[in-house]
């Protein structure tokens, strides 16, 4: 337990690192950054970093989402559904916050998808 919450920690660090140099706008309150980086989890449990795939939007009420998508190799021809549950990594970054609330699905045809939900009014 340790070592994953050591991990998800890294990975936090990581992805805390690299969101400043994404394009921010401010869209009716909320803050949009687009083009940054994100952070994935493969199929093999290997993460990579994969730059200009994101969209991450935190609205006035405290409320974040990331959404990051990348094109992987799948070598099992079925989709992968990945997240807090089993993988290593406990927690997703949000610029609103880090949360549990995390999916990645890589489909059959490698098409992967990473999406964080942040509950500002609590996880």
């Amino acid at each position: 337990m340790r070592t994953r919450t050591m991990l998800g920690v890294l990975l936090v660090v990581v992805v805390a690192l690299v969101v400043r140099s994404g394009n921010q706008v401010k869209a009716s309150g909320a803050v949009i950054i687009n083009d940054d980086s994100c952070v994935f989890v493969l199929e093999d449990g290997v993460t990579t970093a994969i730059t200009n795939s994101d969209h991450r939007v935190e609205t006035p009420s405290g409320n974040g989402l990331t959404v990051c998508k990348a094109q992987t190799t799948n070598s099992t021809g079925k989709a992968i559904v990945l997240g807090p549950d089993n993988t290593p990594y406990d927690v997703c970054f949000t610029t609103a916050g880090l949360t549990t609330n995390w999916k990645q699905v890589i489909s059959a045809s490698g098409q992967v998808t990473l999406s964080c939900r942040f509950n500002g009014q609590g996880q």
